[in-house]
């Protein structure tokens, strides 16, 4: 059973507002939660609208968003805010270049693919990327997030991209204790542009 992409597994913001609250949102707050949940059953069956369910959420959110104020307003602007950033890094490439897939693995443990909390580990990151277009220099930058604020940026080093081919570029660091998850962003040489991919921690 697929699990929910870190970034917008909002339930740690949706339960401060929770305890925040003086129990009238509740209900709201659970159907967001149900909702949430269906968006990874989703992703696990082909034709199905992910993106129909992530405007739901969002919807919900807005609304409770304008009724509420203090600090539940500010987690469920929060929540908002890592859904929004999910979306807008799954939304498109630069001058043909994408992120396909990306693999976390400890360092020194050789093909082991990262199960538990990696923060604080050092972490090499395995990034395939796509390019659809001609051959260009790509930088694979890591930006690393808490809630909604980034709390540093990794760059890889440059390298040079083959025409119509794919690639994995490998990038070693170590994860901030404090970061919940993280996006991969494609710098081209050729491009003041930047595309991101999201992926959980």
């Amino acid at each position: 059973m697929a699990t929910v992409p870190r970034i917008i597994d909002i339930r740690d913001n949706l339960e401060r507002a929770r305890e925040e609250s003086d129990g009238d949102i509740d209900d709201e707050l659970d159907a967001v939660e149900e909702q949430i949940a269906e968006y990874t059953e989703r992703t696990e069956t082909e034709g199905t609208d992910e993106e129909g369910v992530l405007d739901t959420v969002d919807n919900r959110l807005l609304k409770l968003e304008t009724r509420a104020d203090g600090a539940v307003e500010e987690q469920l602007h929060a929540a908002r805010n890592r859904i929004h950033l999910f979306r807008n890094a799954r939304s498109g490439a630069v001058d043909g270049v994408s992120v396909i897939d990306v693999e976390t693995r400890f360092a020194d443990a050789g093909t082991d693919k990262i199960e538990d909390d990696a923060a604080g580990e050092e972490v090499e990151f395995w990034v395939v990327l796509a390019n659809d277009g001609e051959e260009r220099s790509v930088t694979v930058e890591i930006p690393f997030y808490r809630d909604d604020e980034e709390v540093t940026r990794v760059r890889g080093e440059s390298i040079r991209l083959g025409a119509n081919v794919q690639e994995t570029v490998t990038l070693i660091t170590d994860v901030p204790q404090e970061a919940e998850y993280y996006t991969v962003d494609i710098d081209t040489t050729d491009s003041v542009e930047t595309s991101s991919s999201v992926t959980e921690r």
